[in-house]
C-alpha cells in the first residue's frame, strides 16, 4: 500500500518525533498518525541477550503464538503449557450440607450467604485447590438477570481453615513452577462483544494485577512466558474503525514478573485514513500488529526493565527498545461522527474548528465542548484513553 512508502522510510523521524498532542487540540488524523510511548525507542544495536532468560520457542516468531494466528493455522487456541488448571477434586475440605469442612482439623464453617451483591442471583458455591498448596477456595458464583457470564466472591482458605485472603473475580489456573501465583486467561463474548482479561493473583500479598482491552475493542492476544521461571508477555490489541473514513490499532506491550507486576511496557497507536481500511484489515496493513512481533530479548546488563522487541513482517523489520514502564498519558483516539451523512458545517471541538463529516481524529484525554451551528446546545464530551470513542453530534 503506497500508504505505509512513507512511513518505512521515515521511521526513524515518526519514532523522535513521537506523535506529540497538545491538549488543547483536536488533531485530524490526515492519512496517517503514529504514537510511541516515551520509553519506546527504535535502536540499530545488536543486542547481546542473557543466557538465562530467553523466550520460549525463540526458534519461532513470537507472532505466531497470537490467538487469532495460531487457531487460524491450528484450528485450536495456542496452548499455555506453563498453567495448570485448578482442581475440582479437593482434597483438603468438602461442602457438607451447609457448612465446608476441613479434613486436617474438622474444622466446619458455614457457606456464606452474604458475598452476592444486592440484586443479582446465586449459583451454587463449589470448592477448588491450588496444586501443592493445600489451600482451599471457596467459590460462590452468581449473575444478574440476563447476563450470559457468572461472576463470582472467591475466599482462599489455609488448609486448617484459616481465612488468608478474599477475590472478586475467579482464578481458574496455577501456574506450574510458581503455586503461589495463580492467574485467569479470561475470553468472554465474541465478535464485536469479545473482551480479553489476563488477571494475576499473588496468593502471598492477595493482590490481583488486571491486564485487559474494553469491550468491543479487542484485537489480537499473545500471552507467553519467558523460559521456565522467566517473567511472562502479554501482548494487546485494541482496534477501531469507521466505515469509509479509517482505522487505529493500539498495541500493548507488557512483561510481567512472577508477582503479576508489569516490568516493563510501551504502548504504540497506528492511525490510518482510508476508506479502503476496516477492522478486520488494518492488523494485515499496520507493521505493528501483535501477530507480527517476532522476538523479545532483555537486554544485558540493564537489570529487568530494558527489552529489545522486532515487529517484522515479509519486507520490513523494526527494532525497538523498552526501557521501563511507560508513564506518559496515551493520547485518544476520537471518532466523530454526525447524525446526518450530509452534513457539511462545521463544528468546534472546544475552540477548534472541525469539518462536519466523519473524522478521525487524536486528542489527550479528558472533557471537551463541542458546539456548531446544527447544535441545539453545547455539548460536553469525555474522551477516554485506551478504548474506542465514538462521538455522535
Amino acid at each position: 500500500m503506497q500508504i505505509l512508502n512513507v512511513f518505512f522510510s521515515s521511521i526513524a523521524i515518526l519514532l523522535s518525533l513521537q506523535g506529540v498532542v497538545s491538549a488543547e487540540t483536536f488533531r485530524v488524523a490526515d492519512d496517517e498518525w503514529l504514537w510511541f510511548s516515551s520509553n519506546l525507542e527504535k535502536t540499530d544495536r545488536i543486542i547481546d541477550p542473557k543466557s538465562n532468560n530467553t523466550i520460549e520457542h525463540q526458534d519461532s516468531k513470537l507472532g505466531n503464538f497470537t490467538y487469532d494466528k495460531y487457531f487460524e493455522r491450528n484450528g485450536e487456541p495456542p496452548a499455555h503449557n506453563f498453567l495448570q488448571l485448578l482442581n475440582k477434586d479437593v482434597q483438603s475440605a468438602r461442602i457438607e450440607g451447609r457448612d465446608i469442612v476441613f479434613l486436617k482439623t474438622g474444622f466446619r464453617l458455614p457457606l456464606k450467604t452474604d458475598l452476592a451483591p444486592s440484586g443479582t442471583d446465586q449459583a451454587l458455591p463449589f470448592l477448588m485447590e491450588a496444586a501443592d498448596t493445600k489451600m482451599v477456595l471457596a467459590v460462590y458464583p452468581y449473575y444478574f438477570f440476563g447476563c450470559k457470564d457468572n461472576d463470582h466472591s472467591v475466599e482462599l482458605y489455609s488448609e486448617d481453615g484459616s481465612l488468608i485472603h478474599q477475590f472478586d473475580s475467579l482464578p481458574t489456573h496455577a501456574v506450574k513452577n510458581n503455586p503461589e501465583l495463580l492467574i485467569s486467561p479470561e475470553r468472554s463474548g465474541c465478535c464485536d462483544s469479545l473482551k480479553w482479561n489476563i488477571r494475576f493473583y499473588d496468593l502471598k500479598k492477595g493482590k490481583v494485577s488486571k491486564y485487559g482491552c474494553p469491550e468491543g475493542a479487542c484485537g489480537d492476544l499473545l500471552f507467553r512466558r519467558l523460559a521456565r521461571d522467566g517473567p511472562f508477555l502479554i501482548g494487546l490489541e485494541l482496534i477501531g474503525s469507521l466505515s469509509g473514513v479509517g482505522a487505529f490499532l493500539q498495541a500493548n506491550i507488557f512483561i510481567v514478573n512472577d508477582d503479576g507486576i508489569s516490568l516493563a511496557s510501551g504502548k504504540i497507536i497506528h492511525t490510518l485514513r482510508s476508506s479502503s481500511i476496516n477492522k478486520r484489515n488494518i492488523q494485515a496493513i499496520s507493521p505493528f500488529s501483535i501477530s507480527k512481533l517476532s522476538s523479545l530479548k532483555p537486554v544485558k546488563g540493564s537489570g529487568s526493565n530494558m527489552w529489545r522487541i522486532q515487529f517484522e513482517d515479509e519486507v520490513t523489520k523494526i527494532p525497538l527498545v523498552i526501557n521501563g514502564n511507560f508513564k506518559n498519558t496515551t493520547p485518544a483516539v476520537v471518532f466523530l461522527i454526525p447524525k446526518e451523512a450530509d452534513q457539511k458545517r462545521i463544528i468546534k471541538f472546544d475552540n477548534q474548528d472541525i469539518a462536519a463529516m466523519p473524522t478521525i481524529g487524536i486528542c489527550e484525554p479528558g472533557s471537551y465542548t463541542l458546539s456548531g451551528e446544527m447544535l441545539n446546545l453545547a455539548k460536553r464530551i469525555n474522551v477516554q484513553p485506551d478504548m474506542i470513542n465514538r462521538i455522535i453530534y
